[in-house]
C-alpha cells in the first residue's frame, strides 16, 4: 500500500508540474476496489498486461505501455523479473487443459477484473529484456536495419467479462526463419468453451517531438 501511495503521489506531482491532471500510472495491474467483478487467468511465455479500456482509447488498435499494467513476465521457465504481485497466485479458478499441461505456477496469474466493462489484454513475444531495451538483431541476410525483437510479435485483445464468471487467456507464439506469429485462446471455465474476443493490431505512433528536433529535421530532409 505504501509503495502504491508513493507511485500515485509522484504521478500527481508530475501532473501538477505540467499544469494538467492525469490518472495515476502503476507498473502493474490494479484490481478494481469496488463493483461487480469476474475472474481472469492469463498465462504463457512472454509479457502480459491487462487494463480497463478508457474513453478516448482507439477502437481498432492498442498502445503497448512499457511502464504499466503488467500481470505476468515469464520466459523459459523463469520470470523475466521477480514475480509480479499476481504471478503464481490462485483465486480458485478451476484447472484447465492448459494448466494441467504447464504446471509451473509462475507461468500463470489470476486476477479480478471489472464486470460489464471492456478490458484489454496485451501480449508481447518473449525476449531477454523489458520492451524497448531488447537487443537489435538482423532477422534476414541483407537487412539494412536491425529490428527490435519485442516488436515482431505483439498482440492485443478486448473483451467484456460477465459478473461472477471465470475466464482464461492462454498465449502462444511461434516462428520460422524470422517470421513470428502470436495468438491466444480465450475460454470460459470450468467448461472451457471458446470465448469470442476482438483482436487488435498495435497502434502506429509518430515521435512528433523527435521529428521537430534539429536532428529529426536533418534526418528527415536526407530521406
Amino acid at each position: 500500500m505504501k509503495k502504491r501511495f508513493l507511485i500515485a503521489l509522484a504521478a500527481t506531482a508530475a501532473a501538477l508540474a505540467s499544469g494538467c491532471s492525469t490518472t495515476p500510472v502503476y507498473p502493474y495491474y490494479t484490481e478494481p476496489a469496488e463493483g461487480k467483478t469476474a475472474l481472469l487467468r492469463v498465462g504463457g511465455e512472454g509479457l502480459i498486461s491487462v487494463r480497463t479500456v478508457e474513453e478516448g482509447d482507439r477502437e481498432s488498435c492498442f498502445l503497448w505501455h512499457t511502464d504499466r499494467d503488467f500481470v505476468l513476465s515469464y520466459l523459459e521457465g523463469v520470470p523475466v523479473t521477480k514475480p509480479l504481485p499476481y504471478q503464481g497466485r490462485s483465486l480458485g479458478i478451476p484447472e484447465s487443459t492448459a494448466t494441467k499441461r504447464f504446471r509451473d505456477r509462475n507461468r500463470w496469474a489470476e486476477i479480478r477484473v471489472p464486470a460489464g466493462k471492456e478490458i484489454e489484454i496485451m501480449y508481447s513475444l518473449p525476449y531477454e529484456r523489458i520492451p524497448g531495451t531488447a537487443p537489435k538483431i538482423k532477422l534476414r541476410e541483407g537487412d539494412e536495419m536491425p529490428e527490435d525483437l519485442g516488436a515482431i510479435c505483439r498482440t492485443g485483445f478486448r473483451m467484456t467479462p460477465e459478473a461472477g464468471k471465470a475466464y482464461q487467456a492462454s498465449f502462444i507464439w511461434g516462428g520460422h526463419q524470422g517470421d513470428y506469429t502470436c495468438s491466444a485462446v480465450f475460454t470460459s471455465l470450468p467448461g472451457e468453451q471458446i470465448v469470442r474476443v476482438k483482436q487488435l493490431d498495435p497502434c502506429h505512433t509518430v515521435d512528433l517531438q523527435g521529428l521537430t528536433s534539429v536532428d529529426g529535421l536533418l534526418n528527415n530532409n536526407r530521406n
